[in-house]
């Protein structure tokens, strides 16, 4: 890597740290940041022949059934989530291929942290490890732009310490087309729901051996999450009451979209008795405000969920609203009214570079705060089979949408 730049690795992390124990790190490191600040950078001649390509995943087998060779290899350089992965041999990429009109070398995005050129041949590469079909490739290619785009913030949630993860709601006939689960266990494991599985593994391949969000190298999740394997979710619009989500924002209803959601988490609402709408929302708002309390202590108040949360009601519960005409706006006004978190919570905000600990008072303690700062900023979606269960989704930037081409 001829002209890379000295560097001096800082423990991580750093964030809430009092003034003591942070002087001490800046002090366990500041003569090394002089040190190479102020020596000259001999830059190597570059060496010859041609440049190695392990990290992308080409490497070449010469056995009739790579499929043993595959499993070491790849798992020696962790390019795999841990699970099995299918040989990407040469005539299986180019069978991968066959389901886009774009070229391989084409590039789809470049993807943080580690600044990975994800091109067409190598977002395939990753696919055929997942187990996808070619006709898969196009939403695949989509949901990399998506999650590329700066508003996603895809370089704090690939190298976060929090379980955060990018849900990829799927609109449109591409659902019928691809066979994707949209009802009972969409989210869940399982043949139903195997086209949803793959694709959402391949994404996650892609994060790792095309952005580098490699486990305990860069992605420093606390304890992790089983949502960063797959979270492909497409949206029952036969069931949803109102416009389907790519409708309401925006996109013509033959479209076939995805949209990339920055999760914090996922976590269920269950309501298996209320018939009215307000009524309903109730286990939704106290499901934000239980979420919400958690992210108060590290985040500057006093909206914790920042951007674009989304609800997924399932059908049984869509059908409340649509037999008593709420509209998704009506949800939202409702939901930013009750979802609300007690002041005392987060009343007094530690300033956290002082020299002795003090506290700035921020709202009344007895203040009844929001935990959206606007009803418009809810996403609202429906998904999932019979039964009185949804789900909450905090976010962790905004959700971008792109419509899925061939």
């Amino acid at each position: 890597m001829p002209g890379y730049h000295p560097h001096v690795l800082v423990e991580h992390p750093v964030a809430g740290l009092d003034r003591a124990r942070l002087a001490a790190r800046i002090e366990r490191v500041a003569d090394a940041i002089v040190r190479q600040l102020s020596t000259p950078v001999a830059v190597p001649a570059a060496a010859g022949g041609a440049p190695r390509r392990d990290d992308e995943a080409t490497a070449r087998f010469a056995v009739a059934d790579p499929w043993p060779e595959v499993q070491g290899l790849f798992v020696e350089r962790g390019w795999t989530d841990g699970l099995p992965v299918a040989p990407p041999t040469e005539a299986a990429v180019a069978a991968m291929l066959a389901g886009t009109r774009r070229g391989r070398e084409d590039l789809v995005a470049i993807l943080t942290p580690g600044l990975g050129r994800a091109t067409v041949e190598k977002i395939a590469v990753n696919a055929v490890m997942a187990g996808c079909e070619p006709a898969h490739l196009p939403l695949i290619l989509a949901a990399i732009e998506a999650m590329a785009d700066e508003r996603f913030t895809l370089h704090t949630i690939a190298q976060s310490t929090t379980p955060s993860a990018p849900l990829f709601l799927v609109n449109g006939p591409v659902i019928a087309r691809l066979g994707l689960n949209y009802g009972t266990c969409a989210l869940g494991p399982g043949v139903p729901s195997r086209a949803n599985v793959v694709i959402g593994r391949a994404l996650r391949l892609c994060m790792m051996n095309l952005g580098h969000a490699y486990p305990q190298r860069s992605d420093m999740d606390t304890i992790g999450s089983p949502i960063k394997f797959s979270l492909v979710l497409p949206e029952h619009e036969a069931a949803n009451p109102w416009e389907p989500y790519h409708v309401e924002h925006g996109f013509r209803r033959e479209d076939s979209v995805v949209t990339a959601c920055p999760l914090w988490d996922l976590r269920a609402a269950s309501d298996l008795k209320s018939g009215t709408p307000d009524a309903l929302l109730h286990s939704y708002a106290g499901e934000l405000g239980t979420m919400a309390t958690g992210r108060f202590a590290s985040t500057n108040p006093p909206f914790p969920f920042g951007n674009t949360p989304l609800v997924v009601f399932p059908p049984d519960h869509a059908r409340v609203f649509r037999e008593h005409g709420w509209s998704k706006d009506d949800v939202r006004r409702f939901l930013h009214v009750h979802a609300t978190v007690p002041g005392w919570k987060f009343a007094y905000h530690p300033s956290a570079f002082e020299d002795t600990r003090r506290w700035a008072p921020v709202v009344s303690p007895f203040a009844q705060v929001p935990v959206l700062e606007r009803p418009e900023q809810l996403g609202i979606a429906v998904a999932g089979g019979p039964g009185c269960i949804g789900f909450v989704c905090p976010s962790f930037g905004h959700a971008v949408s792109r419509v899925i081409e061939g």
